[in-house]
């Protein structure tokens, strides 16, 4: 994975989604989507932002097996290149396993959670704090090995349980064959930490994230996928006589970026091995050289305007004595284009909507919290939306800017599910009676993540059931599910929704829950998206357990029975045209037995008080114990008495347990 040097690729159309989303706990991340390359030494800040055929980076970090210098890497080098829109994957590249493929190399030792710490050190150095990602690199080895895989078991819980434990999200870099192969075995493995994303190491040249090797409902939206290595090169700016090989990757997962705008005072950066930034007299690289400013040097920086182009880079940097440098060789955060940070030059200045981020997804009726950066003294700062593209604004409110520069407005985002809500601005300084709009117009998605349960079955016997669902967030998966029960016992009401340990920001599709005789239990559900946003919840799905035989009075002509094959080994049987079984005090709007079906049983016809609610055939072809068959529904009865009545002469009807239901779920046939 290791690689050093540089070569040229072809520019192609490069789509790339980045936001910030808000995981159950609350904290924000970073995801993006789009094309990656990794590279083992950082390049200059001036050949990141020259670079247009990719969006995200790797850079590695640290850790005693990294096999490169980063004379490159800084917090000043993040602070650049995220400013110019890149997002990075930081990886360390920690202790191997014992029995690494290749030669070489620290390997697993005793305190695995030493690596960890590290990680965490360097994060922070390079102002990359939790909850960002990093990367563990755990290179290929034997997977045979059985001691050899355990051992990069124990070492990877600790490093990834270390770090969340610093708040830290971790992904982890490996082969199919052995690192992917180990995590995907154990992604359901309670027992085992799961890794936040998975960075997988497939070099067939197939640009996706999609890999055989793990399977489509794992690790969604949390992928990298390393598909081609030493494929390609990017030349650096002109003088800049560093190159270097790249790996490609697909990316749709978890990236890191400082957390907010931590940017040291501007400075020269990305000058290489030439060392220095020339200030001319008129932003033209014709221009004769009034001075020179070496790497690292701080910079007055006035205003931005045009000027010749650097490397496909046309800003450049008015400063305090007049002249102008070339902005691709500066820590401002513009990329090619105006950094927004500054006035232009002999013109209106520049203001910008810094949130919320183009294409954030929130809920219906969430509240949105604008945030306009303005660089000089404004009066009012008014903040719009519109549904229809911008041809009607509606104003959300106005605000003047903090210390800082920002105005934040907040306002009830409209429409319902589907509405895509355009945000837009203008700025007004009624000091000297000038007003201009802001330079960009992000969109925010009003979308709600649906959560659908599975049918149930309207009763069972059985001491447990598991309930299961599934979500639907646009055209992926969502993040993460909260889920409840309630429950009533058969002479009462429905109890509080409740969540169990386990059941709350769960990954999971499906529960188990133990269930009490006599008992209904309802599950409902509900999920989040992509963005954090989190749906309705579902409509619940509901069973009963039934109570045994036993739990009716048994009146003249019935007799009582045990045996295995029955519910809880006994029975109630009877051939008496009218005997009757008695259940006094229920609460219930339908009832269903538990019951011996035959080619030669009776009929049982099911009352509630004096009124007759529907009779039950027990014919069948053959012999079956332990048949659930119910009525139909009827008005909703409390403190009811149930009686089952033989409603044959001469035929057996033997009856194992009796069904009461609240609820009217879908799932057995109904009879009366």
């Amino acid at each position: 994975m290791q690689r050093g040097v540089w070569r040229r690729v072809a520019a192609t159309a490069i789509v790339l989604v980045t936001g910030l989303i808000a995981v159950p706990n609350g904290e924000a991340i970073t995801l993006s989507k789009g094309e990656g390359f990794d590279t083992c030494t950082a390049l200059p800040t001036s050949a990141m932002r020259s670079i247009t055929t990719y969006t995200v980076a790797n850079i590695y970090i640290g850790g005693d097996n990294m096999g490169c210098a980063q004379p490159q890497l800084t917090a000043d080098w993040v602070s650049t290149v995220t400013g110019a829109g890149w997002r990075l994957i930081p990886t360390f590249v920690g202790k191997q396993a014992p029995c690494k493929n290749a030669a070489g190399g620290v390997r697993i030792g005793a305190d695995p959670t030493a690596d960890a710490d590290t990680a965490a050190t360097r994060m922070a150095a390079l102002r990359l704090p939790a909850p960002n990602v990093v990367y563990d690199d755990m290179e290929a080895y034997s997977a045979t090995d059985t001691s050899c895989a355990a051992a990069v078991a124990a070492y990877l819980d600790a490093f990834i349980s270390r770090l969340h434990s610093d708040g830290f999200r971790v992904g982890v870099y490996g082969s199919t064959a052995s690192t992917v192969a180990q995590l995907v075995a154990a992604y359901n493995n309670t027992s085992r930490q799961r890794p936040d994303d998975i960075w997988i190491a497939r070099q067939n040249g197939g640009d996706t994230t999609a890999d055989a090797a793990v399977p489509s409902g794992d690790w969604v939206h949390r992928r990298v996928r390393q598909y081609r290595l030493d494929q390609d090169t990017v030349n650096p700016p002109s003088g800049d006589p560093s190159s270097a090989s790249i790996d490609k990757d697909a990316v749709d997962g978890e990236t890191a970026a400082p957390t907010s705008d931590q940017l040291p005072p501007y400075a020269v950066s990305g000058t290489a091995s030439v060392g220095h930034v020339n200030e001319r007299t008129t932003p033209s690289t014709s221009a004769p050289i009034a001075a020179t400013d070496n790497e690292g040097a701080a910079l007055s920086i006035l205003c931005q305007t045009t000027g010749d182009t650097v490397a496909g880079d046309p800003v450049w940097d008015k400063l305090a004595d007049g002249n102008y440098v070339s902005d691709l060789y500066t820590t401002t955060p513009g990329g090619r284009v105006y950094s927004g940070a500054f006035p232009l030059c002999d013109t209106t200045p520049m203001a910008r909507l810094i949130a919320p981020l183009d294409g954030t997804q929130v809920n219906r009726g969430a509240t949105v919290t604008a945030q306009v950066y303005v660089p000089e003294a404004a009066t009012t700062v008014d903040v719009f939306w519109s549904t229809d593209g911008g041809t009607t604004l509606h104003l959300a409110g106005s605000a003047t800017p903090a210390g800082n520069g920002v105005a934040t407005v907040s306002f009830t985002v409209p429409g319902g599910d589907g509405t895509s809500v355009k945000l837009l601005a203008s700025v007004a300084n009624s000091t000297n009676d000038t007003s201009w709009s802001v330079i960009n117009e992000p969109s925010v998605h009003v979308v709600a993540p649906t959560t659908t349960m599975a049918a149930a079955p309207a009763g069972t016997i059985a001491p447990t059931y598991t309930f299961h669902w599934t979500g639907v967030d646009g055209a992926a998966r969502p993040t993460a599910y909260d889920v409840q029960y309630q429950r009533a016992a058969w002479n009462a009401g429905f109890g509080p929704w409740t969540s169990p340990t386990g059941w709350t920001g769960t990954t999971s599709t499906s529960k188990a829950l133990s269930l009490a005789e006599g008992y209904e239990y309802c599950v409902r559900a509900r999920s989040y998206g992509l963005f954090g946003n989190v749906g309705d919840w579902s409509a619940p799905r509901c069973i009963d357990r039934a109570l045994d035989d036993r739990a009716m009075t048994a009146g003249t002509g019935w007799a009582r029975g045990t045996a295995s094959g029955y519910y809880n080994g006994t029975f109630t049987s009877s051939k008496t045209y009218g005997a009757g079984l008695t259940r006094t005090g229920t609460t219930v709007t339908r009832i269903g037995i538990v019951a011996t079906t035959c080619a030669t049983c009776g009929s049982v016809a099911v009352y509630v008080g004096n009124t007759h609610v529907g009779t039950i055939s027990l014919y069948a072809p053959s012999t079956r114990l332990k048949q659930l068959l119910t009525t139909k529904a009827f008005t909703y009865r409390t403190n009811a008495t149930v009686t089952l009545r033989v409603a044959t002469s001469g035929k057996p009807v033997v009856i194992d347990g009796l069904l009461l239901s609240r609820i009217i779920p879908p799932g057995l046939p109904t009879v009366g």
